[in-house]
């Protein structure tokens, strides 16, 4: 399925296979070649040689990190399931949904279930897809992909005590509260708390 996507700049189209069939060129950058800074298991840095749409040619710095899940997890009371996190980049204490890296042997599904056990000591099931993105896609490639789960069952403690400080299950109002408060803070956690409480007819902000 091809969906046309209305727009000043003519014939646009997007496939759900994420490849741009035919566009417009007077807004699109030209890449060139790029060449490695720095690299590592977590973050890849290079500068890559683009041509702005005014003609411009210069080094992009770009931040190449790895691929990342997320995951909301409802109980039986409609309550979800965060962590609270301290976060030393930015000095501050926030409430999260579980999420973390997906290593090269791991699925995506595998690596949501295993991160919600480490941190929270949970073992979610009926983990379904519920949206993905790029969180800063002008200056790093880092896909984000979110889950919702059924339900959770515990298996006993958290495997990584180090990760967070505490959990618990939150009400849709005690969230709306803690988005209010600046105590949620992070795009994944928010993006899927929005898309559960959408779904459920729940208005947070």
């Amino acid at each position: 399925m091809t969906l046309v996507v209305e727009l000043p700049c003519k014939n646009v189209y997007v496939t759900n296979d994420r490849d741009r069939v035919e566009q417009n060129a007077k807004a699109e950058w030209k890449v060139f070649g790029e060449r490695h800074i720095y690299q590592n298991h977590w973050v890849n840095l290079d500068l890559v040689d683009v041509q702005s749409p005014d003609g411009t040619r210069f080094e992009h710095h770009v931040v190449r990190m790895q691929r990342v899940v997320g995951i909301v997890i409802p109980n039986q009371d409609g309550q979800i399931l965060l962590v609270l996190h301290h976060r030393f980049i930015t000095a501050t204490w926030g409430w999260e949904i579980p999420c973390g890296i997906v290593e090269e042997t791991e699925t995506a599904i595998d690596a949501a279930s295993r991160e919600v056990e480490e941190e929270t000591g949970f073992r979610p099931f009926g983990l379904k897809p519920l949206l993905a993105y790029q969180p800063c896609i002008g200056i790093a490639d880092t896909p984000h992909e979110i889950f919702v789960a059924s339900g959770a069952v515990s298996v006993g403690e958290p495997t990584d005590p180090t990760e967070v400080e505490r959990i618990g299950w939150f009400s849709f109002d005690e969230v709306k509260a803690l988005i209010s408060n600046g105590h949620i803070h992070d795009s994944p956690t928010l993006l899927g708390l929005f898309a559960v409480a959408s779904q459920a007819g729940v208005q947070l902000i």
